[in-house]
């Protein structure tokens, strides 16, 4: 039991919904005002005639489908820090691509992060390489990996 409460499973989880509530409060108002207005959501604003209150609920929509990257990359970001931003991005957007949602989302958080501190913790590399880790190694590594496991 103190192994998981260790982890703070809770704790990484409160922050990424701190950095997912503004997105669900701008998308939610771009959606409400577009559709109180007479838009509808359309997959993709093609040329031709469309209403800003189209653009509004379409914007919105595709807003609240990134919630799984969001979800994912705030989760990795609390769990390994900087190193963790591109693979849980990577990984959420893999979620969303798969369908796997929200859930998805959230796993692919977790799976992101501890994959980054498993990266640090047990890859060495030369000393000119050292600068490398947190900018193209980890990220490269850990996206693959994790991008894998969720397909």
């Amino acid at each position: 039991m103190d192994a998981i409460k260790k982890l703070d499973l809770k704790g990484h989880l409160l922050t990424a919904i701190s950095y997912l509530i503004p997105i669900v409060c701008g998308a939610g108002f771009l959606i409400a005002i577009g559709m109180a207005f007479g838009g509808s959501y359309q997959a993709a604003l093609v040329q031709g005639e469309f209403s800003i209150w189209d653009a509004m609920a379409t914007m919105g929509g595709a807003g609240l489908g990134l919630l799984p990257v969001v979800i994912a990359t705030g989760i990795a970001y609390s769990i390994a820090g900087k190193p963790g931003i591109a693979p849980g991005f990577i990984i959420g957007l893999t979620a969303n691509a798969i369908g796997a949602g929200f859930i998805g989302g959230l796993l692919g958080g977790y799976l992101a992060g501890y994959l980054v501190i498993a990266t640090l913790k047990h890859i060495k590399v030369l000393g000119w390489a050292k600068g490398l880790m947190p900018t193209l190694i980890i990220p490269f590594l850990t996206s693959i990996i994790g991008g894998l496991v969720m397909v």
